[in-house]
């Protein structure tokens, strides 16, 4: 049985290799696949390069950004923190962050509300120039503050960005920590995601894979750098970077529900099955 399982495993890494190396090859592809069964890695296959100018490969440690993953991450420590009884989410916003802003007919919006993306923040409050500096979650509430709410909460649906990273703010003022810390403590730690951190900027990371982004050339489309951003504005929203085995670990501990029922219902979705991937390319 042992050598069946070994000899399909060989037979999927190869029928995968035959998809992926062309795309590789052509520049087109670059990351990680990882394929899993229940709590096994069955497979993990790198392509393409985490640093293009130095030909430096992936490899299983290469930290991608994950981007708006990072939400149900989020949706996970508020759950947390409310079950402990530290935040009411059918309070005001303004309960924790004192001056936040009313929607135009004096609605407050709540905690919930910013959840569901039914506050009314607006999508970014932040420029591209603003986006390639170091802006804390207290800078973005403050733009928040100053921009206003565009709706009345809970009238419409606007999915918000912004509105999570003033989620990250408030759980900085109620646990008197990092963000960051926060979220190592009660999502990337239990789940067993050794390798997730949040935005360190111009610090180095290791295993960082660099932004790229597909430029039209004279003849085919190539591999051009992309601009640098500071994903600190996104706290919250989308600023963790983790490797491949971190997000099958988050997959795998949402699944068992470890990680609240927000990150469960939002990563559960048992009738869908495929293949956990990231890339930079």
């Amino acid at each position: 049985a042992s050598a069946q399982r070994q000899s399909g495993l060989a037979g999927l890494a190869k029928r995968i290799d035959s998809l992926a190396r062309p795309e590789a090859a052509a520049e087109l592809l670059s990351g990680v696949i990882l394929i899993a069964k229940g709590d096994s890695i069955l497979i993990q296959r790198s392509y393409g390069y985490a640093n293009w100018e130095l030909r430096a490969p992936h490899t299983a440690g290469s930290r991608f950004n994950i981007g708006s993953i990072t939400k149900p991450m989020t949706q996970g420590v508020i759950e947390m923190l409310a079950q402990e009884g530290r935040i009411d989410t059918l309070a005001p916003v303004a309960k924790y962050l004192p001056g936040f802003p009313s929607g135009p007919k004096g609605g407050q919006p709540t905690v919930a509300q910013l959840l569901a993306h039914r506050a009314g923040v607006p999508f970014r409050v932040t420029t591209p120039l603003e986006e390639s500096t170091h802006l804390t979650p207290a800078d973005i509430v403050e733009r928040v503050r100053k921009r206003g709410l565009l709706f009345e909460p809970g009238t419409r649906e606007l999915y918000s960005s912004a509105g999570y990273t003033c989620l990250a703010r408030l759980v900085e003022v109620v646990t008197g920590q990092p963000f960051d810390s926060a979220l190592a403590a009660r999502v990337s730690r239990p789940a067993g995601m050794r390798s997730a951190t949040g935005e360190t900027g111009q610090q180095l990371m290791a295993g960082r894979a660099r932004g790229y982004r597909l430029s039209p050339g004279s003849t085919k489309v190539t591999v051009a750098n992309a601009p640098f951003v500071d994903l600190a504005f996104l706290t919250g929203a989308g600023d963790v970077y983790a490797t491949a085995t971190d997000m099958f670990r988050f997959v795998r501990a949402a699944h068992a529900n470890k990680l609240g029922s927000a990150a469960h219902a939002a990563l559960s979705d048992t009738s869908w099955t495929g293949i956990y991937g990231q890339t930079n390319g």
